[in-house]
């Protein structure tokens, strides 16, 4: 998802130009440049960084408290610190740790007009941060960029100071900027030398000052919550799902691949149970002819059976066996009348066995091998029993 991210200044949109630029899903840069919004490239997403004085940060003090609770008592905290109502002011708060949160600040009002313009041109935002967020927040060193015609401070613990760089021959360091570093700790200053020589604090090598260049990692809080919250187009729905789904299309792609290997596995097992059945009937019965291996296995020794003493299986007694294992043992004296001839056996029951349990008792011999019917000629209360076929 490619990101356009647009440096919004004071003045604008008047000018209508800004700066911009456009990265990859991964972050890296694809264009760069300003225009007017008429010739902004294309995007998934815009993000708007709101740069000079627009954004201030602070550190204000908080009780414990819940999440949607916060904002209300941020406003109560800084109402004797601004110089205007705290209803003209929207609040975000960045960081919380412990009984201290560092906050956002940035005019109602301004940041109404910044995102129903980019609306009505057609480049709706989906998110907005402040010049300062991007400025690391670093234990005793503050951080100092001079920028364009701004300068911005990042003090350690987390608020920032956006002024306009000093004129030519003023001090290095303003009173405002000197006035905020009284009420922190700092050892060290990141940033111009002259700044940390004014100072009178050493100052970070290049090596660190390097980290300070651009404004394209993406801080974690937007300034779009609450009225601000940016609208769900289509396409940002289509964004939304699209990971959803390509989690769900793997999913079922890996439950048919598993079906498939499964089938193929079967198939495969199946294969080899049948070669070892026709190589035992081969063993068992040399030289006849292989159809249904199971069944004339079956067939064969049925008939093998009677000449060695044995029962076939669909004998009288082998189908009366099975009927006496299925027939519950409530059902002493329910027969009335029994008929053998060529391995069909008819039962017939007397009234007291309902068709539920007759339907109960075929189910049982099912299990058992033996097929149970209702009796074409002898009526409802008489079974046709035969061995089951395979």
């Amino acid at each position: 998802m490619t990101t356009l991210t647009i440096l919004i200044d004071e003045r604008w949109p008047t000018p209508h130009a800004a700066d911009w630029v456009l990265c990859s899903p991964r972050g890296f840069v694809l264009q760069q440049g300003r225009s007017e919004p008429l010739h902004w490239p294309a995007a998934d997403r815009r993000v708007a960084v709101l740069s000079g004085a627009q954004v201030s940060l602070c550190s204000v003090q908080l009780p414990k408290s819940r999440r949607q609770d916060r904002e209300r008592l941020v406003a109560y905290a800084l109402e004797e610190r601004l110089p205007t109502e705290t209803d003209r002011q929207h609040f975000t708060v960045l960081e919380y740790e412990e009984d201290r949160a560092v906050v956002a600040m940035v005019d109602v009002a301004r940041l109404r007009r910044i995102v129903d313009t980019c609306a009505a041109i057609g480049q709706p935002l989906a998110a907005a941060y402040g010049r300062l967020q991007y400025l690391p927040r670093l234990a005793e060193t503050a951080v100092c960029v001079d920028e364009g015609e701004m300068r911005y401070w990042r003090w350690p613990d987390g608020s920032g100071l956006a002024e306009d760089l000093p004129r030519q021959g003023a001090e290095a360091v303003s009173w405002a900027a000197l006035k905020a570093r009284q009420g922190v700790s700092v050892q060290r200053i990141l940033g111009p030398v002259p700044v940390a020589k004014s100072l009178d604090l050493p100052a970070v090598t290049e090596e660190g000052q390097k980290t300070l260049h651009g404004f394209w990692p993406i801080p974690a809080t937007s300034l779009m919550h609450g009225q601000f919250a940016p609208r769900l187009s289509g396409g940002s729905w289509r964004e939304r799902l699209r990971w959803p789904l390509w989690l769900a299309g793997g999913a079922v792609a890996l439950h048919l691949c598993v079906g498939v290997l499964s089938a193929v596995l079967a198939r495969q097992s199946e294969a080899g149970l049948n070669a070892k059945t026709r190589a035992i009937f081969e063993a068992a019965f040399p030289g006849a002819t292989i159809v249904d291996p199971v069944l004339q296995m079956r067939r064969q020794l049925n008939e093998s059976r009677p000449k060695n003493g044995g029962l076939r299986d669909d004998d009288m007694l082998a189908l009366l066996a099975a009927l006496a294992d299925s027939l519950a043992a409530e059902s002493r004296d329910a027969l009335t009348r029994i008929r053998y001839e060529a391995g069909v056996l008819d039962v017939s029951f007397n009234s007291t066995v309902d068709q539920q349990q007759r339907q109960a008792l075929i189910a049982a011999l099912a299990m058992r091998g033996v097929s149970g019917q209702v009796s074409v000629t002898g009526g409802a209360g008489t079974l046709t029993l035969r061995r089951s076929t395979p």
